[in-house]
């Protein structure tokens, strides 16, 4: 705190670094909190690879900027202003947003404001879970960008930046050291986090005795000062094993003093592996679910489904052929480690509270008979893909073309990601290959997913790359090329779009430039075709 409240520090950038589940996020938000209170937090981002807006940099400055007009409401109107002029400023470069939201509006205010106002406005911005940003690229560019905002400015501003050591973050921050003063501090063992995993359990403990539905049936002295330096010892200096814990504990459907039993029971202590406390909690917990094939199927969904699909309960009862209560069953065991709305809680979404379940689960060799096979996933998830789209017919059309009424968010989640669960399957599988030859009509899914010329290559490649397997079909690889050339063909959407009916009709005298942009690869498979005879 004495960093952030000396006004003449020379280091006004903070690189706050450890290892998954040290307690980064803990120890940001406990800052953020208190210069809140302080007055002295001018804003706060939270990355995070569970969520859709928070995973990426798009929202990063607009959120950066409302937060400053909001904590120095000086700056609100020249942030008003910026945001009128150009609408489209969300859109642009970090730097050229940082400049126009940010830099000018402070810069404004200051040069109006007095200096004694000035020297009382918040200074403190915090970025957490950098490393959780999609792409190095853009992680180093966020480093870049928002330290070199700090020179420009004459108001004096502090950033904290939170992560794990990654390779470039680190080479970041080297090459930034040349010509910008900053600190660090690693979370290791070194830094001694013992006493704040204590601190923590005992304020969690203090909470289940005061607050648990069973709590008149807990002693005031639960649990010995023996079992809290067990559990500090078990945490190995690991945030998220404590914070686990504590939410097995509180489970208020559970006798939290038999389940702290069982947390003591489960392993010897061994110092030499950071994780494997971790690992024997989170194995003890998948070992009390009664369905476990059902629960990895959905856990399996949450981790390699397509894009940002939202993963409701309902949404899930559809995919797997589940009534919605049965969803809720299969995971009432799970809520120490996943968010779970409640039943009959519309468009609530199922999420994990910390990336290093899906650590556990996908690492045969920790988590055991709870893996997660990454290739039988989507093995299977291209089977029901396959299904969905030899259910549909042209009839379904009209459905898609009228604003998809009637047509649930599952069957256009299984149809339009039909191919990336195809290319990531097991070539190997004859339930696959009899589900795709039962495909008889393709059309539905070229009207539902726009990009599918783009994808069809991909699909004819994962074709070929699988022929030898498929020997004991004959011609499969043409045969079902022919009817996707050939539904293709007749797809009113796909023709009238592209301009395809002059590709298939004439394919060595192209009168579509935008075909063969749009098209390189296809244009060559599709004459191999002619040549096999498919066409």
């Amino acid at each position: 705190m004495q960093w952030i409240q000396d006004v003449v520090e020379s280091e006004d950038v903070l690189w706050l670094y450890g290892s998954a589940g040290a307690g980064k996020s803990a120890i940001a938000q406990t800052i953020a909190e208190m210069c809140a209170k302080l007055g002295l937090l001018v804003a706060s981002f939270f990355f995070s690879r569970l969520s859709q807006s928070r995973d990426n940099e798009k929202c990063l400055v607009a959120s950066i900027a409302y937060q400053l007009s909001l904590s120095i409401p000086e700056t609100r109107i020249y942030v008003e202003s910026a945001v009128q002029i150009d609408p489209s400023i969300f859109h642009k470069s970090l730097d050229t947003q940082i400049d126009t939201l940010i830099i000018r509006p402070l810069e404004n205010a200051y040069a109006v404001v007095d200096p004694a106002v000035a020297k009382q406005w918040p200074r403190l911005v915090v970025i957490d879970g950098l490393d959780e940003c999609h792409g190095p690229l853009i992680q180093c560019s966020i480093i870049r960008v928002l330290s070199a905002a700090l020179l420009r400015v004459s108001v004096p501003l502090f950033l904290l930046v939170a992560s794990r050591p990654e390779p470039h973050i680190r080479n970041t921050f080297n090459i930034l050291n040349k010509s910008h003063a900053f600190r660090h501090i690693v979370l290791d063992n070194s830094y001694k986090p013992d006493a704040d995993i204590k601190e923590f359990l005992l304020s969690r403990f203090k909470e289940i005795r005061e607050n648990h539905p069973l709590s008149s049936y807990i002693p005031r002295s639960w649990p010995s000062a023996q079992i809290i330096k067990r559990l500090v010892r078990k945490s190995s200096g690991q945030f998220v094993y404590a914070s686990t814990v504590m939410k097995y504990l509180d489970s208020p459907n559970h006798r939290p003093m038999k389940r702290l039993d069982v947390i003591i029971g489960l392993i010897s202590v061994d110092g030499d592996m950071p994780y494997k406390e971790l690992d024997a909690l989170y194995s003890h917990i998948f070992s009390c679910v009664e369905d476990l094939a059902t629960t990895l199927k959905i856990l399996g969904f949450l981790f390699f489904r397509q894009g940002f699909e939202p993963v409701t309960p309902d949404f899930l009862a559809h995919l797997l052929g589940l009534d919605e209560e049965d969803v809720h069953l299969c995971l009432s065991e799970l809520h120490s480690i996943l968010f779970i709305p409640p039943p009959k809680t519309s468009g609530l979404q199922i999420r994990m509270t910390h990336v290093s379940l899906q650590d556990f689960l996908v690492d045969k060799l920790r988590s055991g008979k709870y893996y997660l096979d990454e290739e039988v996933f989507h093995t299977d998830l291209a089977q029901q893909c396959a299904r969905q789209l030899s259910s549909l017919s042209m009839n379904t059309i009209g459905q898609i073309r009228g604003g998809l009424k009637g047509f649930s968010r599952f069957k256009i989640y299984l149809t339009s990601s039909f191919l990336h669960h195809c290319i990531h399957a097991s070539p190997h599988s004859p339930d696959l290959k009899n589900d795709l030859m039962q495909i008889c009509d393709l059309r539905p899914w070229f009207e539902i997913r726009p990009s599918v010329l783009l994808d069809l290559p991909t699909l004819f490649a994962w074709l070929y790359k699988v022929r030898y397997v498929l020997m004991d079909v004959p011609n499969f690889e043409i045969n079902l090329r022919s009817r996707l050339i050939r539904q293709l063909k007749n797809s009113r959407a796909t023709s009238n779009r592209f301009g395809i009916n002059i590709l298939l009709e004439s394919p060595t005298n192209i009168h579509s430039r935008e075909a063969m942009l749009i098209l390189p690869g296809f244009y060559s498979f599709l004459l191999r075709g002619i040549r096999a005879g498919s066409l």
